[in-house]
């Protein structure tokens, strides 16, 4: 399957040099520190994908929404692949425990690869994150971590955080918890367009909710998925 995507890479890559294309300033626009601002990147590739507010909101559900980021992504040259299987082998589906998705952060021609088995909402979580992966020039693979910190792979970690601003943004996750009198995370999921895990995970990283309270979705999330619920 990555022989297969790298190929694709390959040709293009090849097209575009021979157009003289020049490399895309945003890959690897922030080289991985320690002292990176999350919201300041988050900001940028906002910014540079053209991402609007209105945009979000005219979204009807998640496949919808991850149609717009790939879309968003693809104009800016950033090549985005999706499947479930292996190359074309309908018999060999992809496993959602092995990977959600990478990225190969070339700096004419960027990839991201989405594991189309995984559910659609994670589609557009894992996109974020490998969208993180190129503005830092780190290739990688990615997961929705639900073990508790510290995570030993610090650019990982930094990239889930930079792919929880991009598609829940502090200031206004925030105004939207203070606005519900409970914690209504289906009512916050469908608002934000991200699965109910995000939410979750960016309530318990901002202070609104205990690692318990976390634990507790992340086991409700994953019986779903077992039930066939999506």
């Amino acid at each position: 399957m990555l022989d297969d995507v790298l190929r694709k890479q390959d040709w293009y890559l090849e097209y575009l040099q021979e157009q003289g294309a020049e490399k895309l300033a945003f890959v690897g626009k922030y080289p991985f520190s320690r002292q990176l601002e999350v919201e300041a990147i988050a900001t940028n590739i906002v910014e540079t994908l053209d991402l609007t507010e209105q945009e979000r909101k005219q979204c009807k559900d998640y496949k919808d929404f991850f149609s717009l980021l790939s879309i968003k992504a693809e104009k800016i040259g950033i090549l985005v692949f999706k499947s479930s299987i292996v190359q074309s082998n309908i018999r060999r589906s992809l496993s959602v425990n092995e990977f959600r998705g990478f990225a190969i952060a070339d700096p004419l021609a960027p990839l991201i690869f989405i594991n189309g088995k995984d559910s659609e909402a994670a589609w557009i979580f894992t996109l974020a994150h490998e969208i993180a992966h190129i503005w830092l020039g780190e290739s990688g693979v990615s997961d929705i971590p639900v073990k508790k910190q510290p995570d030993n792979n610090k650019v990982e970690v930094l990239c889930n955080r930079i792919a929880a601003e991009i598609l829940t943004p502090r200031k206004q996750f925030l105004k939207s918890w203070n606005e519900t009198k409970m914690p209504d995370f289906t009512q916050l999921s469908k608002y934000f367009n991200v699965s109910q895990l995000v939410i979750a995970r960016r309530a318990f990283d901002l202070g609104k909710i205990n690692w318990q309270t976390y634990q507790d979705i992340a086991e409700k999330s994953k019986a779903r998925k077992t039930a066939g619920g999506g």
